[in-house]
């Protein structure tokens, strides 16, 4: 899975059953029609990675500003199209190689969630380079989580509400109005989560904000694979 740009193209990394699945891969990443349809000006190149995944090369004349809302797009209306980890625009022989280096971050990423959605990862998602950086050594990383959060950190829906609401929370600068908007909940829901989700933690977040926000956005990637299991 994957999905990255070099120079005047874009390299990426389909999920199949197998190898006759490559070139259903391939029709997926061209998602049924000419490859105009995701802003590339020639058919991919394709390369298997091993039995269940295959490399594939996009190519542009220019860097697409919209590529990987383009891809999500058609991917959403096409039951067919493969998992994929994209990764960034680069140019020439140096750019396509942090390219793909950056698809594999974002692979590494779906691998450690499991089969869970989103389908279509990107390195440019909010965050995700950086969970990937902080991603090895699994075990680890989920003892320094749980660490940071508290009991914050367990693995059922309500504390996954808190999280969520206190990372948008953090990262929109500690506003309640913003992360209601973006949200889309009431400010004092998002009030009343911020406050259980520091209470669930065990103590304030004002001494050690960079450690809190850095967990929350592991737990926004990883999922259940640095979480406590639920004790409830």
């Amino acid at each position: 899975m994957g999905f990255d740009h070099f120079g005047d193209g874009a390299a990426a990394v389909c999920g199949g059953a197998d190898i006759a699945a490559m070139d259903r891969g391939r029709r997926a990443v061209r998602f049924g029609g000419p490859p105009q349809a995701v802003g590339a000006h020639a058919a991919p190149l394709i390369g298997a990675a091993d039995r269940t995944s295959a490399w594939a090369w996009l190519p542009y004349r220019s860097e697409p500003s919209d590529a990987v809302a383009a891809v999500r797009d058609f991917a959403s209306k096409r039951p067919e199209a493969p998992r994929l980890a994209i990764g960034i625009m680069g140019r020439g022989v140096s750019g396509f190689r942090r390219s793909h280096r950056y698809a594999l971050r974002a692979r590494s990423v779906a691998l450690i969630r499991g089969d869970v959605e989103p389908r279509i990862i990107a390195a440019s998602d909010e965050g995700l380079s950086a969970a990937a950086l902080l991603g090895g050594g699994r075990a680890e990383v989920g003892e320094w989580v749980g660490e940071v959060l508290g009991e914050l950190a367990a693995d059922n829906d309500n504390d996954a509400r808190l999280r969520e609401t206190l990372r948008v929370f953090l990262r929109t600068g500690s506003s309640y109005k913003a992360a209601a908007a973006e949200l889309d909940l009431h400010f004092n829901s998002v009030k009343y989560r911020v406050g259980r989700a520091v209470s669930r933690r065990g103590r304030p977040i004002t001494d050690d904000r960079l450690d809190v926000e850095l967990a929350l956005l592991i737990c926004h990637w990883y999922g259940a694979a640095v979480l406590r299991p639920n004790s409830d």
